[in-house]
Formats: C-alpha cells, sequence, structure tokens
C-alpha cells in the first residue's frame, strides 16, 4: 500500500478515500481502478528485490492464505491474523466485524478461544 501511494499519488488516494477506512473493500476498488490490488503489487515487488518465498508468500496471500502453498500456510495464516489486528485499530468504521473476524480466525487456524485472542490485542 505504500509503494502504490507513492508512485501513484492522488490515483491511489482517490482509492483510498472511496474505501473510507475500510480495508475489506479495499481490494475492490484497487483491482477496479488499478487491475491489481496491493497484496499482488506487494509480492512483485518484493519478488523484484529478490525476496525469498518464505517472504513473498505472506504478501502475496494475507488476505487469501488459503491459496498458498500447504508448507507456507502457519506463517502466511500469521500475517493474515496480524492484517485482521490491523484492521481492527485503523478502521474508521463500527471496529465489531473485524473483531468478530479475527476471533473466528483465531480460533480456526490456531485453536485460540476468543477469551484467549482478545488478551493478545
Amino acid at each position: 500500500m505504500v509503494a502504490l501511494s507513492q508512485s501513484l499519488g492522488d490515483e491511489y488516494a482517490a482509492v483510498l478515500e472511496k474505501a473510507a477506512g475500510a480495508h475489506r473493500l479495499l481490494r475492490g476498488l484497487e483491482v477496479e481502478a488499478l487491475g491489481a490490488d496491493h497484496a499482488e503489487v506487494g509480492a512483485a515487488l518484493a519478488e523484484t528485490w529478490g525476496l525469498p518465498p518464505v517472504l513473498v508468500a505472506p504478501i502475496r496471500y494475507h488476505e487469501e492464505p488459503g491459496n498458498t502453498e500447504p508448507e507456507l500456510l502457519t506463517l502466511v495464516r500469521s500475517v493474515s491474523l496480524g492484517n485482521r489486528v490491523a484492521d481492527i485499530f485503523l478502521s474508521t468504521e463500527d471496529e465489531g466485524p473485524a473483531l468478530e473476524t479475527y476471533y473466528a480466525q483465531a480460533k480456526a487456524w490456531f485453536g485460540i478461544q476468543p477469551d484467549e485472542a482478545a488478551s493478545t490485542l
């Protein structure tokens, strides 16, 4: 997202403004306006830098961890769960839906119960 903002300036700012702080809407708006989302762009940039697949995969799949290679799934899910935490703290909307998603993913992916998940925030 930083690379998109730096390289596209006002064009990307318009996409962010349209998303209005709702990260769940951002990817669709990015694809609509730019033809790619921030995960795709970030992964392509990481590959250009020569980063190893173990670092590229979490960038590429943090929004859809189920699409990664099985051996990297735990790592990608960890990054994805961190992304959910960022959604909670950065959202300009009601954080309730983002919090529910975090709890559900923490439980499904790592067996962390909601009371344990809350203590990690």
